[in-house]
C-alpha cells in the first residue's frame, strides 16, 4: 500500500491528475506560442497542483490518520467542484488560494481549502477569482474525466485505508508506543538509567493537528490518562497542566498527573518542557529550525534536570523525501541552509550544503544563545545604518571595480584576501612573513577584520604587498569546491556521467550531451543534486559494464523531465550567478 501510494497514485507520472488545481491548462492549448500573461497563469497553477500533490506525500509519511483526513477533504472539494460545474458550466479558481498557500502555515491551509469547498458548494462567483467557462474549454472532456478518476482514486484510498484498518493498526504508531514504553518504563537500550534523576518525561512533536489527534486515540488506548494532548489552542486549563507538569522552574507544586505530552508547533516556542528529557519528533517539518525550537523546550539552561538529553526522529522514507524536494530541488537547494537550518548557517561556500551533521551540531547549541543576534542580523543592522549616515559609501560601492587594492594601518603585517566565484565566497589571510603560510578564514573572521572607522585613513600599498598577493594568487587554487573522493556519490556519479558522454559522442546519440554535461557542472561546482539522485546516476558503473548504458539512458531521461532541460541555467538566472571573479585585497601594515 505504501509503495503504491508513493510510487502509483502520487509520484510526478502518478494517477493523481489535480485537475480542479490548473483549469487553464485544460482551457487553453499549452505552447509557445502563449503570451507572458498566459505563461504566469500556466506555471502558478502547475505549481499549485505540485504543491498539493507533495502536501499528501507529507501528510501520508506523517501518519495514516493525517492522511485519511486529507483524502476525506479533497475528495470533499472535488465533489463539490464537480456538482458546481454540472449546476453552472462555470469553475472558480479562488487566486488568494493561488498566491498565499505555498507560503501558508497547516491552520492557514486548511481553512483557505474549507472556505474554498464553501464557496464550491454555495455557488458563489467573487468577482476577483477567476471565472472559467468549462464548455469553451479546449479539453473538456479530458478536464471533467480527470476529474471524476481524480475522486474515483480518493474513494479508492479511503476504502483501502478502512479495509487495512490503518487508523487503528498503524505500524508507525506502533513503533512510537513500544518506544514510550521503554523509555516510562526505564527500560529502553538508549537511555541508561540515573538512579539520582527524576523519571522521565516525554515531548512527542508533529507538524499536523490531525496526526496528534491520530497518535492520541491510538496512545490513550495503552497509557490511559497519562497522555497530555495539545493540538490546538491551549486552555487555561491545559497551561497550568502543562505547567505543573514539564516545567521544572513552576513556582508552584509538582504533579505527576501526565509523562507523555503530544503537541503541534504550537508548543515549540514560550514553553519550559524541562521535567521531559526526550524529544519525539514523529515528522520532520520542512522548515527544520521548527526542530531546533521544539528541542529548546527541554533543553532549558536555567533549571538542569538531566544529565543527558535526547531526541528520536522519525524520517521520511527516501521515495517521499525525494517526492516532496524534487521538483524544487534545482532551483532552491543552495539557499536550503538559510532557510532550513536558520540564519546563523551562512551561504558562503560551494560545498555548504544541509547535511544530517549540520543540523545536529546546530541542535546541540545553547538556546539561548541561538535566540540571540546572529552574524547576519548584525551585520544587516551595521549596513543599515551606513546607508542611512553615509548614503554617499553606498553610490561609490556601486562604482568599484572588480579587483580593490588599498592599504591600512594595524599592529601587524598581513593580506586579507576575498575572493567570490560563482555562487562561493572564499576568504584568505596571508601573515606576517609571507612565505606560503596563507590561511582560509571565516567570513566572519573577515569581516571583523576590515571593520574601520568612516574616516580611517587609507595607506599606499607597502613594499611587502606584492610578495603576499602572489602567494595568496597561488593558494586560490587550493580554494574548495565540491569535495571529492573516489568513493564518493559524486565521484561516481562523475564517473559514469564522462562515460556516457563519451559513448553518446561516439554513437552519434548527441540529443542527451547538453544535459550531461549540465549534471556535470553541476555536481562540480553547485551540488543541487540529492543523494537520492545521485544514487542512481552512480550505480551501476558503466565504465565496467556498458549493457547497463540503456538503464542510465532511462534514468537520465527521467530526470530530464523532472528538472527540465534547463534547470541549471534557470537557477543562475534566479542567483544572478556570474563567472567572473570579484577580488577584495586589504594589506595590514604596522
Amino acid at each position: 500500500f505504501y509503495d503504491r501510494v508513493i510510487n502509483d497514485y502520487f509520484s510526478e507520472e502518478g494517477r493523481f491528475h489535480g485537475a480542479i488545481y490548473q483549469p487553464f491548462s485544460y482551457e487553453t492549448q499549452i505552447g509557445e506560442e502563449m503570451d507572458i500573461s498566459g505563461n504566469r497563469e500556466y506555471h502558478q497553477q502547475a505549481n499549485l497542483c505540485d504543491f498539493m500533490r507533495r502536501l499528501l506525500v507529507r501528510r501520508f509519511e506523517s501518519s495514516f490518520g493525517a492522511f485519511a483526513k486529507s483524502i476525506e477533504n479533497f475528495l470533499a472539494i472535488h465533489e463539490k467542484a464537480e456538482a458546481f460545474i454540472r449546476r453552472t458550466g462555470k469553475f472558480i479558481l479562488d487566486r488568494k488560494l493561488l498566491e498565499k498557500i505555498c507560503t501558508a502555515d497547516e491552520e492557514e491551509i486548511g481553512a483557505a481549502l474549507e472556505a474554498y469547498a464553501l464557496m464550491l458548494e454555495n455557488s458563489v462567483m467573487p468577482k476577483n477569482y477567476k471565472i472559467y467557462d468549462v464548455n469553451s474549454f479546449v479539453r473538456k472532456e479530458d478536464f471533467l474525466k480527470h476529474i471524476a478518476e481524480d475522486i474515483e482514486l480518493f474513494k479508492l484510498l479511503l476504502a483501502e485505508i478502512g479495509q487495512l484498518q490503518l487508523a487503528t493498526d498503524d505500524p508507525k504508531a506502533a513503533s512510537l508506543a513500544r518506544i514510550l514504553l521503554a523509555v516510562v518504563n526505564n527500560v529502553h537500550e538508549s537511555i541508561p538509567v540515573d538512579g539520582k534523576e527524576p523519571a522521565r518525561k516525554v515531548v512527542v512533536f508533529s507538524e499536523y493537528a490531525d496526526t496528534i489527534r491520530h497518535l492520541a486515540g491510538y496512545l490513550q488506548k495503552i497509557f490511559q490518562d497519562k497522555v497530555l494532548v495539545v493540538s490546538g489552542s491551549i486552555s487555561n486549563s491545559t497551561a497550568l497542566a502543562i505547567e505543573e507538569n514539564f516545567n521544572a522552574s513552576y513556582r508552584g507544586v509538582h504533579k505527576d498527573d501526565y509523562q507523555i505530552l503530544l503537541a503541534t508547533d504550537k508548543m515549540s516556542e514560550g514553553y519550559n518542557l524541562n521535567r521531559a528529557g526526550l524529544v519525539i519528533n514523529y515528522d520532520i517539518p520542512w522548515n527544520p529550525t521548527r526542530v531546533i525550537q521544539r528541542v529548546g523546550r527541554i533543553n532549558r539552561i536555567g533549571k538542569k534536570v538531566f544529565q543527558r538529553l535526547y531526541i528520536f526522529n522519525f524520517f521520511p522514507t527516501e521515495e517521499g523525501a525525494n517526492i516532496v524536494k524534487s521538483r524544487e530541488i534545482a532551483q532552491a537547494k543552495m539557499f536550503m541552509i538559510h532557510n532550513t537550518i536558520g540564519e546563523d548557517a551562512q551561504i558562503f561556500d560551494i560545498d555548504e550544503t544541509p547535511t544530517a551533521s549540520s543540523l545536529y551540531h546546530k541542535l546541540q547549541q545553547n538556546p539561548e544563545e541561538a535566540e540571540a543576534e546572529s552574524f547576519i542580523t548584525g551585520v544587516k543592522r551595521e549596513w543599515n545604518a551606513v546607508c542611512k549616515e553615509h548614503p554617499e559609501v553606498i553610490d561609490r560601492i556601486a562604482r568599484l571595480p572588480y579587483r580593490i587594492k588599498t592599504a591600512r594601518q594595524s599592529e601587524d603585517n598581513s593580506l586579507l584576501l576575498l575572493r567570490r566565484k560563482g555562487l562561493g565566497l572564499f576568504c584568505l589571510r596571508v601573515n606576517e612573513d609571507y612565505e606560503n603560510n596563507a590561511e582560509q578564514q571565516t567570513i566572519v573572521e573577515a569581516i571583523q577584520a576590515l571593520r574601520c572607522q568612516f574616516d580611517e585613513p587609507r595607506l599606499d600599498l607597502g613594499p611587502g604587498f606584492w610578495t603576499a598577493y602572489d602567494v595568496a594568487r597561488r593558494y586560490q587554487k587550493q580554494f574548495p569546491g565540491i569535495a571529492l573522493t573516489s568513493q564518493s556519490l559524486e565521484m561516481k556519479a562523475i564517473n559514469n556521467l564522462g562515460a556516457l558522454v563519451c559513448w553518446c559522442e561516439k554513437e552519434n546519440k548527441s540529443e542527451i550531451v547538453p544535459f550531461l554535461k549540465m549534471l556535470l557542472e553541476d555536481i562540480h561546482n553547485f551540488g543541487t543534486l540529492p543523494d537520492y539522485t545521485l544514487r542512481k546516476l552512480s550505480s551501476p558503473d558503466i565504465s565496467q559494464k556498458t549493457g547497463h548504458i540503456p538503464k542510465l539512458i532511462e534514468t537520465i531521461e527521467e530526470l530530464q523531465k523532472t528538472l527540465g532541460k534547463e534547470y541549471l541555467s534557470t537557477l543562475k538566472k534566479k542567483l544572478g550567478y556570474t563567472n567572473s571573479e570579484i577580488v577584495i585585497a586589504e594589506e595590514f601594515r604596522r
